[in-house]
Parts: structure tokens; sequence; C-alpha cells
């Protein structure tokens, strides 16, 4: 019997990455963290730390031209192709057009990341607009005193990702008021 909690079905491939279709964020990404770093961690330190790039030992330390890359350094710049081929191998067509301009394994880490959890401010106002008690929180009576406006009330260019768990907090928060 399958078990219906887990998003990508029984019997995942080790051997292939897990698809991320927009849903379920931190589970695919904490997974496929899991997945390069099996295959070999200078893949995974590729994606965290971006790309080896090559440079010139004179003084003016210019990129150096693929053609003139010794063996270790084509090894080492490898590993951010191998991140990009894992990443892109592991999305939908969705998320793949959102990544595909991306030069870099971490640019396509850092895009996806900023995209579904937000910036790190973005976190922390999330952090503290789920915990109302809080001493920084405004006045209950900024907010639509009946539910059915509380969607009016949200700006109509918020995007739609963040509307509906915006909604949810602000019914939480009537609630206790």
């Amino acid at each position: 019997m399958a078990n219906s909690n887990l998003p990508y079905g029984e019997g995942v491939s080790i051997h292939r990455p897990p698809v991320f279709n927009g849903e379920n964020y931190v589970y695919w990404k904490i997974r496929m963290r899991i997945f390069i770093e099996a295959i070999d961690i200078a893949v995974w330190n590729a994606i965290e730390n971006g790309p080896y790039i090559p440079m010139t030992k004179d003084d003016d330390k210019k990129e150096k031209h693929w053609s003139e890359w010794s063996d270790d350094e084509k090894k080492r710049a490898q590993y951010d192709y191998r991140a990009k081929n894992i990443i892109t191998s592991a999305l939908s067509i969705d998320e793949f057009f959102r990544i595909s301009q991306c030069k870099s394994a971490k640019e396509m880490w850092d895009t996806l990341q900023v995209t579904h959890e937000g910036t790190s401010d973005v976190k922390r106002s999330r952090k503290h607009t789920l915990h109302p008690k809080e001493k920084h929180w405004a006045s209950p009576s900024i907010f639509p005193t009946n539910p059915q406006s509380v969607s009016s009330a949200l700006p109509t260019q918020l995007e739609p990702s963040y509307k509906e768990p915006l909604i949810l907090v602000l019914h939480r928060v009537l609630d206790q008021c």
C-alpha cells in the first residue's frame, strides 16, 4: 500500500534526483542535498560556494580561457557543471524555466531558495507574522474586522503564492482578537 504522505511516491531510485514540482520545497531541498552529497561532496561544495574559476597567475588575475586549464582545473570546474546537470534534471518544466538563465549551480540553488523560502528578511518577517502575541505587533484594529474582507485588504500586486498564507495568518489574528 502506498504512503500518501510521500510527495514523490514509494520506491524512488537512489540514482535519480528527487523531482521538484513547486510544492514541498523544504522537503525537496533536504533530500536533494543528501542526494548530491552522496554523489560527491565537491559537487555540493560547488553549489554552496560557487563554481571554481581558474585564474591566471600574473598580476592581472584574469579568468583563464578553458583551453588553458590544467587537468586539475578542469576537474575542479567540472563540479559546477555536474551540479547544474543534477539540479536541472530534478525540476519540473516550470521550475526549470525559473532557473534556466542562471550561470552557475549556486545561482540556480539560491534562486530556488529565494523563490520558495524568501530572503532572510522575508523569513524573519514570516516568523514574526506567525507569532502575533509578540510586542512589536501592531494593534489588531488595523486589520479588517470580518474574515470576508481579509483578501480584499491585501495589496493587489501581491504574488499569489504569498497571498494564501497571508490570508490564513490574518484569519488567525482575527480569531484571536
